[in-house]
C-alpha cells in the first residue's frame, strides 16, 4: 500500500513537471513571436525612413514599402531582399529603374539563374549608372553574364530606357 502510494505520487509529480515544462516551452515561443513581431515593426519603420529620405516624402515612402511588401508576398523573394533591391535601384537610377515592372523583370532573371534579387539589382543598377554617365559598362555587363543571366534583353531594355530619357 505505502509503496504504491509513493510511486503514485512520484508519477503525479513527474506528470506535473512535464506539464510545467510544456507550458514554459509554449511561453518561450510566445515571447519569441512577440520579440520577432516588434523587431520586424522596427525594421519596417527604418525602411520607411530610408525611403522617405530617398523619395523626399513620408507618404510616398509608406506607399512604396507597402508595394514592396506585397511584391515579396507575391514572389519567392523575402521582404528584406526585395527592399534592398528596390533601394539599390532607386539610388543607382534615381528612381527610373525602381518600378514594379523592372523589379519583376529582375526577379525573373534572378529566379531563373538562382541568384539573389539584390545581386541582380546591384549589377543592373551599376550598368544603368555607367550608361547614364556615358562611361564604359564593361564590368557591369560582364558580371550578370557570369551569373548566367541572359543579359541581351535586359541590356536592350536599359538602352531603350536610357535613350528615352536622353542619356545615350
Amino acid at each position: 500500500g505505502a509503496l504504491t502510494g509513493v510511486f503514485g505520487n512520484l508519477s503525479n509529480i513527474r506528470a506535473g513537471l512535464g506539464m510545467v515544462r510544456s507550458a514554459a516551452q509554449n511561453l518561450g515561443k510566445v515571447f519569441r513571436f512577440i520579440g520577432e513581431t516588434i523587431r520586424r515593426s522596427f525594421e519596417i519603420e527604418t525602411i520607411e525612413l530610408q525611403f522617405a529620405t530617398m523619395l523626399k516624402s513620408a507618404e510616398k515612402a509608406s506607399k512604396r514599402v507597402k508595394e514592396l511588401m506585397q511584391f515579396a508576398i507575391d514572389t519567392p523573394f523575402d521582404v528584406v531582399g526585395t527592399v534592398k533591391a528596390a533601394r539599390t535601384l532607386q539610388l543607382f537610377s534615381g528612381g527610373v529603374l525602381a518600378t514594379d515592372s523592372a523589379l519583376r523583370m529582375l526577379g525573373d532573371a534572378a529566379s531563373g539563374t538562382n541568384q539573389s534579387l539584390e545581386d541582380v539589382a546591384f549589377w543592373v543598377g551599376r550598368t544603368w549608372q555607367a550608361l547614364e554617365a556615358g562611361r564604359p559598362v564593361g564590368r557591369a555587363i560582364l558580371r550578370p553574364q557570369e551569373m548566367r543571366i541572359d543579359y541581351g534583353k535586359t541590356q536592350n531594355a536599359l538602352l531603350d530606357l536610357a535613350k528615352g530619357i536622353g542619356t545615350t
